[in-house]
């Protein structure tokens, strides 16, 4: 009877000691909630128009929202190109509000995959600049192999020539009614290898032709009604004795001297040397590097200060060639000085 009651005391203090040994319940303390501030959001950021004729012009209605808990400020809105154009609705965005941005694409002479960016800035924090997107491809009913011409060195005794071919894309009717030359040194041809479906154009110099690089096109008239004409496009450089590049220093207005470099390069004359340069004005300095293998020399110019008084200026070189003792290479400062 005494063992009974021992045991029975023992069991009740382990039982009330493990209890004390548990801490207290306590309340929990309430969760701290930061606020998210405003977020810029768009279900579909990217707009695919698939297959489009290049006499359309691509529209797209991108819808933005604010998912954030305060107001989003569109600050700018920004295009990769001048063929794109966006405009913005609402600028000011509450929480849970929308808005919409429509871009367009004029696909006017664009040929083959086209992928264009449209950057929406504003004050959200972790999207700054958020990206929309249009791509597709520009697909003509004409079809103009090689697309272009280009004529990297021109002999102005010889000339050059070269042909286009010209074929329907299928399920098309193709007509051509005449090809007419939009430069003064450029003559075209038309020659039908297949009534309907397939022709050929070709295209060639002709004198007198100014020497340095050109650029022109040749027109075709056409029987589509959605592409009346189709412009081939050409390019070279008749040789001068010395190839120059650029032949235009073009600047923007900017606070900061910027450096430039000025290539010229062997043409007719392989051989050469550039003896001096001049810079238009007394801060700009000029070095002179002659480039391996009589490659030519490339002339590096630093310190160079976009102002109204450079504009119209002229950088001068001097050579040993004849005919070519003096070479001017004009500046353009384009902009604004504010």
């Amino acid at each position: 009877m005494r063992r009974t009651t021992f045991l029975g005391i023992l069991a009740i203090a382990l039982s009330v000691g493990a209890s004390c040994a548990q801490e207290p319940a306590t309340e929990e303390a309430p969760t701290e909630v930061t606020a998210m501030g405003p977020k810029i959001v768009c279900e579909e950021p990217m707009y695919d128009f698939g297959s489009r004729d290049p006499s359309e012009t691509v529209e797209h209605a991108f819808v933005l929202r604010n998912d954030g808990d305060q107001t989003l400020e569109i600050r700018n809105v920004r295009t990769s190109c001048g063929c794109t154009v966006a405009n913005v609705g609402s600028k000011s965005l509450k929480p849970t509000e929308t808005t919409e941005v429509v871009a367009k694409l004029n696909l006017k002479n664009r040929r083959g995959r086209q992928h264009k960016t449209v950057t929406v800035e504003s004050n959200d924090p972790k999207s700054p600049r958020f990206s929309l997107g249009l791509r597709g491809e520009a697909v003509s009913a004409v079809v103009l192999q090689p697309e272009r011409l280009h004529w990297a060195q021109v002999d102005e005794n010889e000339g050059a020539e070269g042909s286009i071919l010209v074929t329907a894309r299928e399920g098309a009717t193709l007509e051509i009614s005449k090809v007419e030359s939009h430069a003064d040194m450029l003559e075209a041809e038309l020659e039908t290898l297949e009534a309907g479906s397939r022709y050929k154009v070709r295209i060639a110099t002709k004198n007198p032709m100014k020497r340095g690089s050109f650029r022109g096109y040749v027109r075709m008239h056409t029987n589509l009604p959605n592409t009346p004409t189709v412009d081939i496009h050409v390019t070279g450089v008749v040789l001068d004795e010395l190839t120059i590049a650029p032949e235009k220093i073009v600047l923007t207005y900017k606070q900061d001297a910027v450096t430039r470099y000025v290539v010229v390069r062997p043409g007719k004359t392989k051989v050469f040397k550039v003896e001096s340069v001049e810079t238009p004005v007394e801060e700009m300095t000029a070095h002179i590097v002659e480039l391996p293998r009589n490659t030519g020399y490339q002339i590096r110019l630093e310190n160079v200060k976009a102002s109204k008084e450079l504009d119209g200026k002229n950088l001068k070189i001097t050579t040993d060639v004849e005919g070519r003792e003096e070479i001017e290479i004009p500046f353009q400062v384009v902009g604004s000085p504010s």
